[in-house]
């Protein structure tokens, strides 16, 4: 039956836009130029040509894939000795410096002694890293360009590729196995996995064949340092906090200044000092308090008023 996997790119994907986390390939597998993949009976993957007929299976999921990490952030390793195996015939003046060579979020060195593939993977791993692997067709044309380079020496480099006892294909950093550029009628029953330097293509060897090799590091993450430009903005920012400042040190003491000078010329005038004179509040005490008028008076024209003294008329 049919597996939702295809090879797109140049390298196999999940068709719901997935990665691959992990693969099930069957022996000698992925194959090169079968670009559709099936599942057979046992559970094991392999590849076919996509115009093939077999049964399929369809899955229906509501989960979408994780984006794609961004960036390459990081640097690389500084340069790295590696230290000769000294012999009668060598001394430690002979030990050697490589510089790590930087391609997206990874660092690779070129190690151009020769070594059987398991002392290559040992070295690779002293030296901070381990045997390269090679994930997709971008990683596989910065390699072919570095090795092409060196073809006149060397023919080939050990990469981390590996066939376990079951005949299963495994890169040695544990990344899935989800792009090969193996070369015509490869692999065959050899164990261990070279990239050509003369077209880039992979191809086996075996363990006593000794080969130059390819070792791969991430980047390492350094936090990220102020730039002078910001070194730059915090200054102007500080400068004018202090001017604000001053600013307002300033204002405060001139207010402070005129406050006391009109104080002393108004005390110098002679005249009282102003009092808390509320209009509403001795308003309301006069129309309270009684008017100034004799009320023996009132009172004696009030009864005058009601006992009036007859008028006699001549």
């Amino acid at each position: 039956m049919n597996h939702p996997c295809f090879q797109t790119g140049g390298y196999f994907r999940f068709i719901d836009g997935w990665n691959l986390f992990t693969t099930y390939w069957a022996q000698n597998e992925p194959s090169r130029g079968q670009p559709c993949v099936n599942v057979d009976v046992d559970g094991k993957w392999k590849t076919a040509l996509c115009n093939q007929t077999m049964n399929s299976v369809c899955m229906k999921t509501t989960e979408v894939p994780p984006p794609t990490e961004a960036g390459h952030s990081g640097v690389c390793p500084d340069h790295t000795t590696k230290i000769r195996e000294h012999s009668f015939f060598m001394t430690p003046d002979s030990d050697e410096t490589f510089a790590w060579v930087p391609f997206r979020d990874h660092c690779y060195l070129f190690m151009t002694d020769e070594s059987d593939w398991p002392d290559a993977a040992s070295s690779c791993v002293r030296l901070g890293g381990v045997l390269a692997s090679i994930g997709d067709p971008a990683e596989q044309r910065f390699i072919k360009s570095k090795v092409e380079k060196l073809k006149d020496s060397h023919s080939a480099f050990w990469i981390g590729l590996y066939k376990t006892h079951k005949g299963t294909w495994l890169w040695l950093d544990k990344t899935p196995i989800d792009y090969v550029n193996w070369a015509r009628y490869e692999p065959d029953d050899d164990t261990y996995g070279t990239v050509h330097s003369d077209d880039g293509t992979w191809r086996t060897g075996h363990r006593w064949h000794t080969r130059a090799y390819i070792c791969e590091t991430p980047k390492e993450i350094t936090e990220q340092l102020p730039t002078v430009a910001a070194h730059k903005q915090e200054g102007t920012h500080q400068r004018h906090h202090v001017h604000s400042a001053l600013v307002v040190v300033l204002v405060l003491t001139v207010l402070s200044v005129l406050a006391v000078t009109a104080f002393l010329l108004y005390k110098k005038s002679g005249r009282p000092l102003p009092t808390f004179d509320n209009p509403l509040y001795f308003n309301r005490e006069r129309s309270l308090q009684p008017n100034m008028i004799d009320t023996s008076q009132l009172v004696g024209n009030a009864e005058v008023e009601e006992n009036p003294e007859p008028i006699i008329t001549l």
